[in-house]
């Protein structure tokens, strides 16, 4: 049967135009022609959905026309009434304009609100107010690291915020990468999002009792709200995790450059300061290993922002009984947990090869407070590395003195792996920071047996320069200043070049000098070197037993080089007191001076003898020690703010008079038992006193306790009665066990034959 021709097709293709005048917009048809693919023609019912219900109703049997309905079933959208919305101008095509048009709408509202409020809104109970430095900077509606316009509580893993009372909530935003303009716009979708209704703040991480402490055990201190403007609510969320609080951080940095030593030598102050204040993800942002070195020595000198804890409780024996503590560590103190956190990032850099000179500057911290803290293998090993860095970065030498292979123009063996230094400041960085790395290094190891890091030979540095030339930025050419090997660098002393610092750092060459001498004169004397045999005594004759060391010309070279030293001081240097005012670095240079005295002649001595110069000088160099120590303690000078070099003069000269003790007791000398029991009192009770804060003082008064207790025995009270101890050296006292004394206990070197007609009296005043 042919198929049936149908010509619908061809009467659409004449008339396409007729046909698509009458034809439906998009979604104007009803539901069921667009369902089955009817054409509607939008009556309401349609004609299609009016025909299909007619042909239901005549097919259907009487059971199934019941259940049809009565109407066509023909349903429509829904034609919205509301008032047609204008266009929205199209987005700005640059991400730097939205940014910068967020940035102005955020502005205009922060001025509405300034504006608008009249008062401060009132302060959580469980935040307290704090002040913040007036010097602070004004970032605008943005604050910086430190700004006291800080409303609410940061925590430290930057994570959530505290907005006008308010809880964002749980935000996962942690802009640690990216650009300042990254970081805005992040912080400008918080300030989109709409805070819930709780205005509690707390976190897993941050426990309550801790907040209302002022700590936290996981990342260091919470911060509190300095003050309830609105203004300044925005928080800095890329704040580094383990660092404390922004506002405790620059108060500890603050306390770090007034009260430590060195910190105005190893940083440019203004410079540092100027870098804190920019954002922590800028390339200029300080180093955070450095941060936390400044907090953990800036904890010391701030005891009052910090938790209190007992010095005593942080060693692993008990004061009192002398057993080792069973199942609890050694107390961690907020300056331990930052020293660590410091450590670690130092480790981090240099497994990505990053901030190299600045790693070496925070070891260099970390080895004071090493130091300071008594734990002298943990320093020893921090101040070798320390020294140890400065070596590829070519800090120990300066130009021309580099080695011959790194002079030639086609040497593929750089000198350095530092860029070179753009401004003087930077270069003088650069120098005072291996000036303080080598006395740092040479301090820790005077008062023990342990070989140098870095040998002498290899130093060829210029001096330091003034500090007011420093802090200016003065250009000074070598012709003008002195070289570390320069022969006379000991003995001559430029006047325009020449300050406490500097006499500081040649001290530390001379304590080197003679420390060396002590260590390698025997094995120099067994390699025939001229320099430690004596001009009568044949190399050949016999061992190392025939060598005497004070008849050797090296020994005799030092003493002479430690006597004009001393006599050498410039005029205006004799005294580190200047109208009632202590100069840090010059008491000191002077303790060094007498100390490397101390450390040569001490191995010599034999109290109680006229005969033995020896013992002369090393009584003097004591005393000398403790006059110096008077001039301190007739002011009101806090002894616990001094470097750490005065604590082991001090205790090395209480060591020399109590062998004076010893020889006194021998000999039955009352008129000098009284005189030096009160001087090794006093020695022990300043000790004490610095020790409240510097644990390496506490240590030092409980190690002469112990020597005295071990060579003199039970002292009777002397009539002039010393300064009280603490009461805990006191518990200390009352002890039978001294597990120092067995560790650190002196034992006096083989002294050789006393020479003829000469017999023990007593001691010399």
């Amino acid at each position: 049967m042919p198929k049936i021709t149908n010509s619908t097709p061809h009467v659409q293709q004449s008339t396409p135009f007729k046909n698509n005048i009458h034809s439906l917009k998009r979604n104007q048809a009803c539901h069921q022609c667009r369902k089955r693919k009817l054409k509607c023609d939008a009556k309401r019912p349609c004609s299609t959905c009016v025909r299909s219900h007619s042909y239901a109703l005549a097919h259907a049997s009487g059971s199934d026309r019941a259940a049809l309905p009565q109407h066509p079933e023909c349903t429509y959208d829904e034609i919205s009434t509301a008032p047609p919305v204008e266009p929205t101008p199209p987005a700005p095509k640059n991400r730097y304009e939205r940014l910068e048009s967020r940035i102005n709408e955020l502005e205009s509202l922060l001025r509405e609100k300034s504006t608008s409020a009249n008062s401060p809104p009132a302060s959580d109970g469980k935040s307290a107010s704090s002040t913040a430095p007036s010097s602070f900077p004004d970032f605008g509606f943005l604050p910086a690291p430190g700004d006291d316009n800080v409303n609410g509580i940061v925590d430290m893993s930057g994570l959530y915020s505290h907005t006008n009372g308010n809880d964002l909530g749980n935000m996962d935003y942690a802009f640690n990468n990216g650009t300042s303009l990254d970081h805005l716009a992040g912080i400008a979708s918080l300030m989109d999002a709409s805070p819930p209704e709780t205005s509690h703040i707390a976190t897993a991480s941050t426990p309550s009792t801790d907040s209302q402490n002022g700590v936290n055990g996981g990342n260091g201190l919470v911060a509190q709200s300095p003050n309830g403007n609105p203004d300044m609510s925005l928080l800095y969320l890329s704040w580094p995790s383990q660092l404390p609080d922004i506002f405790t951080t620059r108060h500890l940095i603050h306390a770090f450059f007034t009260h430590h030593i060195h910190a105005s030598r190893l940083f440019h102050q203004p410079t540092f300061l100027a870098a804190l204040d920019l954002h922590p993800s800028d390339p200029k942002f300080p180093c955070r290993a450095v941060i936390h070195a400044m907090c953990a020595v800036g904890s010391l000198y701030s005891g009052g922002l910090l938790p209190a804890s007992n010095i005593s409780d942080s060693y692993p024996y008990d004061a009192m009984t002398g057993e080792r503590r069973k199942g609890k560590q050694r107390i961690s103190s907020f300056g331990d947990q930052q020293a660590k956190h410091a450590k670690l990032c130092i480790e981090e850099s240099l497994d990505r090869g990053e901030n190299l000179f600045e790693c070496c500057q925070a070891q260099i911290i970390l080895t004071w407070f090493y130091l300071s803290q008594a734990r002298w293998v943990e320093a020893c090993l921090s101040a070798a590395l320390a020294t140890r860095s400065t070596i590829p970065c070519a800090l120990n030498v300066c130009p021309p003195f580099h080695g011959i292979s790194a002079s030639q123009p086609f040497s593929s063996k750089p000198p350095t792996i530092l860029h070179s230094a753009k401004t003087v400041i930077e270069d003088e960085v650069r120098r005072n920071t291996f000036w303080v790395a080598y006395s740092m290094e040479r301090e820790q190891g005077a008062g023990n047996g342990w070989a140098m890091n870095l040998d002498d030979r290899d130093v060829s540095q210029l001096l330091p320069l003034r500090l007011d030339q420093f802090l200016q930025g003065t250009l000074v050419l070598p012709p003008g200043r002195q070289w570390s090997h320069d022969k006379d660098v000991l003995s001559v002393h430029r006047e325009d070049q020449m300050d406490s610092f500097i006499m500081f750092v040649k001290c530390s060459i001379l304590i080197s000098r003679v420390k060396n001498f002590n260590l390698r004169f025997k094995s120099l004397a067994y390699t025939g070197d001229p320099s430690v045999i004596p001009p009568t005594t044949n190399p050949l004759s016999g061992g190392l037993e025939n060598f005497y060391p004070k008849d050797t010309p090296a020994f005799r070279e030092l003493d002479e080089l430690v006597s004009s030293f001393k006599a050498s001081f410039p005029p205006d240097m004799k005294s580190p007191m200047t109208d009632d005012k202590l100069d840090p670095y010059l008491y000191s240079a002077w303790n060094m001076a007498h100390l490397a005295s101390i450390l040569l002649h001490e191995p010599f001595a034999r109290p109680g003898s006229y005969a033995c110069i020896s013992a002369y000088k090393i009584l003097t160099s004591s005393r000398a020690i403790v006059e110096l120590l008077h001039q301190i303690s007739s002011t009101s000078y806090d002894v616990s703010s001094l470097d750490l070099y005065p604590f082991l003069c001090w205790f090395m000269a209480g060591r020399v008079l109590v062998r004076f003790l010893k020889a006194a007791q021998d000999a039955q000398a009352q008129d000098q038992v009284i005189p030096l029991q009160t001087e090794i009192n006093f020695l022990r009770a300043m000790l004490s006193k610095a020790g409240e804060r510097i644990p390496l003082a506490y240590r030092y008064s409980k190690m002469l306790y112990d020597t005295q207790m071990q060579t003199c025995g039970p002292q009777e009270p002397a009539v002039e009665s010393p300064p009280a101890l603490p009461p805990r050296d006191t518990t200390y006292v009352t002890s039978q066990y001294d597990y120092t004394a067995m560790l650190f206990s002196y034992k006096t070197p083989p002294m050789p034959p006393p020479p003829e007609n000469s017999s023990p009296v007593a001691v010399p005043t």
